[in-house]
């Protein structure tokens, strides 16, 4: 039977470790550092670029992840991260950020799905499963009160140097190898045999085989959709600083703002944790979707002066969207293949983007946010209208397994 000190100890740790790495001091007031020596063109091309090695390393980082180790991995991807950052903040050309950045995209590449694979099959080994609802609610809570609390001492930050919230970032990213210390490795290759070719892609081809799954498939248009834009092209691409910074916001009030969305997406956050499980996932997934429609609908046809509260939706929608696409697709995943799976979903999301980057900047720089918005809406209305389709396709196939 599980020491319930032991999971204790294990579970705060695996909180720490989420806290530090959900310490964005450098959240919305690193586009004023990067707009030193790039313009919005340049700074999507730089984006774009970072994205597209992040996405050829993406699913093999979970294979890696599923082969060795998820302890290793998240090790060496922290490590990765904080220098990655560290260069980005002391950058003195656009070709520093650019390396900086490219650095930190493949070590966020190695950590994607590997934090919440180490942890939820630990849970899993020792027939506690059960608790993973509570603990990723509680992950994001967590996340949420980190972020808030670093994204308000950034803007604070930004006050005395441009470069000093990236700065710190990086240092929060190397912190995360003291909490690994006390995490468990339950998963990864335990003798010393060489890997073959064949061994690894194999690993790589079963990982994506899990989002093929019915209970899954059905669903995936719509996390790849919803979370391609609200995770990887507004909270941590250029969209979210472009479109702030475009309303009149500069980088410290960006900073407050950005906190003040982590308020709400927190209160939110504990509501999810105690909802009803008669309310299917999927259902609050479907919501998120068409209310992002709408908010980024409203950004179409309002002045920018009445941008603030919907820019702030939006980011709290990113928020809800985490845990609760976590939730559907950690149920569904086998544990030998958790990582490369989180890893593929992952890829999924961030596709689009290495092409879009570059495009949102153009577009900005020529001053066209409309048809920024128009594209966004296009692109979350099909993944929300293939969802629906796949849904009642696989209606048999239960998303949630109780």
């Amino acid at each position: 039977m599980m020491d319930k000190s032991d999971l204790n100890k294990k579970v705060i740790a695996f909180y720490i470790l989420v806290a530090l790495y959900s310490c964005f001091f450098a959240t919305g007031n690193w586009y004023f550092l990067w707009k030193l020596y790039l313009n919005n063109n340049g700074i999507g091309f730089v984006d774009g670029i970072s994205f597209g090695i992040a996405f050829l390393l993406q699913i093999p980082s979970g294979a890696v992840a599923d082969i060795f180790g998820r302890k290793k991995t998240i090790g060496f991807a922290a490590i990765l991260m904080g220098i990655g950052y560290a260069i980005t903040g002391y950058a003195l050309s656009g070709a520093m950020i650019l390396g900086g950045y490219i650095v930190y995209s493949i070590g966020s590449s190695f950590y994607t799905g590997a934090d919440e694979a180490l942890m939820y099959d630990y849970l899993k080994k020792n027939g506690k499963e059960e608790l993973w609802k509570k603990i990723v609610a509680n992950k994001y809570i967590i996340s949420r009160i980190a972020a808030l609390g670093a994204t308000l001492v950034g803007g604070w930050l930004f006050t005395f140097s441009i470069r000093l919230p990236s700065i710190i970032r990086g240092i929060s990213f190397l912190l995360m190898l003291l909490p690994l210390f006390i995490l468990p490795e339950n998963f990864g290759r335990l003798t010393e045999d060489k890997i073959t070719v064949k061994e690894y892609f194999n690993k790589i081809r079963d990982g994506m085989k899990q989002l093929a799954k019915p209970a899954l498939l059905k669903v995936v248009p719509l996390i790849a959709v919803v979370g391609g834009i609200l995770t990887t092209m507004y909270v941590s691409g250029i969209l979210r600083p472009l479109l702030l910074a475009h309303a009149g916001f500069g980088g410290d009030i960006q900073s407050y703002i950005i906190g003040i969305a982590g308020i709400i997406t927190l209160a939110l956050l504990l509501l999810y944790k105690h909802s009803s499980k008669n309310i299917p996932d999927h259902l609050f997934m479907w919501a998120i979707g068409f209310i992002t429609v709408f908010f980024f609908s409203m950004l179409g046809i309002l002045p920018t002066s009445s941008w603030l509260v919907f820019l702030v939706g939006i980011q709290v929608l990113q928020g809800l969207y985490i845990p609760i696409s976590s939730n559907i697709v950690n149920r569904e995943i086998s544990s030998t293949h958790r990582a490369t799976a989180l890893s593929s979903l992952a890829l999924i999301q961030s596709l689009p983007y290495i092409v879009l980057a570059p495009a949102i900047g153009f577009f900005a720089d020529k001053n066209q946010y409309d048809l920024i918005i128009i594209g966004i809406v296009g692109i979350i209305s099909i993944g929300i209208f293939l969802s629906i389709m796949l849904y009642f396709r696989f209606k048999n196939s239960p998303i949630i397994v109780e």
